[in-house]
């Protein structure tokens, strides 16, 4: 069938079941064939569009909606589907190894597999269906293109391409290790079934690989920056090497979705062959359990998190992604030896730092008068190679801005040592000034330097506490500055034990190497304030201290995954605000009364 004409309703509730979650078993996949090469599986329909009924109902939308108190039911009229489905059973989609072939990459032939209690009932939805040879034709829906079904066991496999319905699978798709763990345990997921996709996957990268670096070269030699023709062939190759790479040991890539009484989880995972290299780097890279949020100050953050891994896996991982690329620095004189010096305090740095924090504090004074860019890092480890190795940035960042501002920009940073002790710290000052020719153009890069770092410019404080660790704070006032230097010191967890973040945390994986929170809220309500301040007519209120968006990298086993936290009541806050914008836009009055929500 053609996926982008077909079964309008069925993708309908795929984009529905991104919420939700259920028990199923995978019979269904017995009728998907070994080659597939996208698989979507979507676990026990009624439990599904009951849970989704669940939500729409929590979050008003059944009232705007009635079709969202049975969204299974809705879609079923509106496909005319009726009869004969198996409320209770999965359904998949997937789309053969032949659609890389295919001109159009929005024109993919695909299966439909419905599950079925009666397939003469099923087919009995459709008033113009014939019969002939086994193979049914129909149209569904108001979609006017002819469609087929079989009849696979307990399954009507449906397709707008008749070829695909010739036969069913002689060999079904066996899915092992943790993909198939996502396909049982998710609601919803979509499976790239890499083993199939990995001939054709290679072939056209053989193919495109010398007319895309021809072009490249071609480009790059017509213009100002010629000499960097071989450094952009070096990363060109390395990119394309690394892209084979992942191709030849990568198993499977997989993205699932469930829904909780809590929120919408979710994982995006790449499974890699337990002997690759790829598989064994993810192997060696061990999570952990603990809080990764530990010295960051109570306060409110656009962002903030923390991340721990082994320093000697990290530093192997990158040799792996730019060694063969290193050498042609030295091939572009002072250019080069930026670069070099640069990748050099990279090296140092990580090499020292056994864990990081970092945090986006969240900005409140008036444009131009106060930064927007109000950061703090704390690295953990070496406190004296990770100041040298950041002293050696700060050289090598005055030359790499001349280098990328094209002799228009240029930087110089000042370091005043000892210029401040706060909390018994001291601290040396570092103050950037960035120049800019070119007349207007300039004055609008200054005026943009000064609404992001201030009227100063980019400035901070950076000191080592105890040799253990090294505090970074840039752009905040001095109040921020002293509560960020005192959590440093004492390392309490103060951003850990916050309600929203713990109840965030037990529906993410306890071991990760890195986790990220995003309080959305938070967010909103500065872009709001900053709206404001041009003159913007947007008032938004949100309830106060709601859950923030959780994000967790990690690895399991070979595989790598990330993973992610939505809450239902940071969801609700928000369906509720955008009708109290909507309504205001439209010259309503605020619900909840003069105060709004």
């Amino acid at each position: 069938m053609k996926i982008r004409r077909f079964a309008t309703a069925a993708l309908v509730l795929v984009a529905v079941v991104l919420m939700s979650t259920v028990r199923a078993d995978a019979q269904v996949l017995q009728n998907v064939p070994s080659d597939a090469l996208v698989v979507i599986k979507i676990r026990n329909l009624k439990s599904v569009s009951d849970k989704v009924a669940a939500l729409a109902q929590q979050l008003g939308i059944a009232a705007i909606d009635p079709g969202m108190a049975d969204p299974l039911g809705a879609i079923q009229q509106k496909a005319g589907v009726v009869n004969g489905v198996d409320k209770n059973g999965d359904i998949a989609i997937f789309v053969p190894v032949s659609a890389m072939d295919a001109p159009d990459a929005g024109d993919k032939p695909a299966v439909m597999l419905w599950p079925v209690t009666d397939y003469k009932a099923f087919i009995g939805n459709f008033p113009d269906a014939k019969e002939e040879g086994g193979v049914t034709t129909f149209t569904m829906g108001q979609n006017p293109t002819p469609s087929y079904a079989v009849n696979w066991g307990k399954y009507a496999a449906v397709s707008q391409d008749k070829s695909l319905l010739a036969q069913k699978p002689a060999t079904p798709l066996t899915v092992q290790g943790l993909a198939a763990k996502e396909l049982d345990t998710k609601d919803f997921t979509i499976l790239f079934n890499m083993a199939s996709a990995r001939p054709k996957l290679l072939a056209k990268l053989k193919e495109e690989r010398p007319k895309a670096l021809a072009e490249m070269e071609k480009e790059i030699a017509e213009g100002p920056n010629a000499k960097y023709a071989p450094l952009a062939k070096s990363v060109f190759n390395r990119v394309m090497d690394l892209a084979e790479q992942f191709v030849n040991e990568t198993n499977a890539a997989t993205y699932g979705a469930l829904l909780t009484n809590e929120g919408i989880n979710t994982t995006t995972m790449a499974e890699f062959d337990p002997k690759s290299k790829l598989g064994q780097r993810a192997a060696s890279l061990k999570g952990s359990g603990e809080s990764l949020l530990s010295g960051l100050p109570e306060g409110k953050y656009l962002v903030f998190g923390g991340c721990k891994a082994d320093s000697k896996v990290i530093g192997a991982l990158i040799t792996d992604l730019i060694g063969p690329v290193e050498g042609e620095l030295a091939n572009l004189g002072d250019d080069g030896k930026a670069i070099a010096s640069y990748i050099e305090a990279l090296r140092k740095s990580i090499a020292a730092t056994d864990a990081s924090r970092f945090g986006a504090a969240a900005p409140s004074g008036q444009l131009g008068q106060e930064a927007l860019f109000q950061m703090i890092n704390l690295a953990i480890g070496d406190a004296n190679a990770i100041t040298a190795a950041q002293k050696q940035m700060f050289e090598a960042q005055e030359q790499l801005t001349a280098l990328l501002g094209g002799g228009k920009m240029t930087s110089k940073t000042t370091i005043t040592p000892k210029a401040k002790t706060v909390a018994g710290v001291s601290l040396d000052q570092f103050q950037s000034q960035i120049n800019a020719e070119g007349g207007a153009e300039a004055a609008q890069v200054q005026q943009m330097m000064a609404m992001m770092y201030g009227p100063g410019g980019p400035m901070g404080y950076t000191g080592a506490i105890e040799g253990k660790s090294v505090i970074t704070v840039m752009g905040a006032n001095d109040a921020l500055l002293e509560k960020a230097v005192t959590a440093a010191k004492s390392q309490e967890d103060a951003l850990g034990k916050q309600q929203g973040v713990t109840a965030a945390r037990k529906q993410l994986p306890g071991n990760r190497l890195a986790e990220v929170y995003v309080p959305l809220d938070v967010v909103i309500s500065t872009g709001v304030a900053y709206a404001q301040q041009f003159g913007m007519p947007v008032q938004m209120q949100l309830p106060a201290d709601l859950p923030p968006l959780g994000f967790t990298a990690g690895t399991e086993g070979s595989a790598v995954r990330i993973d992610s936290h939505v809450p239902s009541q940071l969801v609700q806050s928000l369906v509720a605000a955008g009708m109290q914008v909507y309504m205001q836009m439209q010259g309503g009055a605020k619900p909840g009364g003069p105060g709004g929500l």
